[in-house]
């Protein structure tokens, strides 16, 4: 970080890149208030550097809801996963992997929630989406499925669960 900074300055987007990483580093750990804080700098910088309507900013977006997520703080996470959903869908379209993501996100937030029909509608586009583009063999595809495997364990639907997991 320090390079990056000494070299490029604190308004690169390499030292978003950072920035955005020690915040997923932080939420890894628990530490909700350092991710915060680090996310809403890279924020900023990629927000002065490509707009708001940037993969890149989106991408942070998404890195906040997924704290908030984790925290049970569900509307602030689905406002930035809506937020980095249309930008995705803007830039890159309905039918890419990153629009999936976002998608397979806002599934996970709603089965946080207890809301399993909107979490299963999001966990199957994401999936169908994953399988158009990247394929049957691909992890990315591949953890979709384990998610609506868990969405079905956890609704005690074990057998439909199985058959996600196999």
């Amino acid at each position: 970080m320090d390079i990056k900074k000494n070299v490029l300055g604190e308004k690169h987007p390499s030292y978003a890149t950072i920035l955005g990483n020690l915040g997923l580093l932080y939420e890894a750990q628990g530490k909700y208030k350092e991710a915060e804080e680090f996310y809403n700098k890279a924020l900023d910088i990629e927000k002065n550097v490509h707009g708001e309507k940037h993969p890149s900013y989106a991408a942070i977006l998404a890195c906040l809801g997924s704290i908030y997520d984790d925290q049970g703080k569900y509307k602030e996470a689905e406002e930035f996963y809506n937020k980095a959903l249309d930008i995705e869908k803007n830039v890159h379209g309905e039918k890419h992997p990153s629009y999936a993501t976002i998608l397979n996100n806002l599934g996970s937030l709603y089965k946080d929630q207890g809301k399993y029909k909107e979490a299963e509608e999001f966990y199957n586009n994401a999936s169908d989406i994953k399988k158009n583009v990247l394929g049957e063999k691909h992890p990315n595809y591949a953890a979709t499925l384990g998610n609506i495997g868990t969405l079905y364990e956890t609704q005690g639907k074990y057998k439909e669960a199985e058959e996600f997991f196999k």
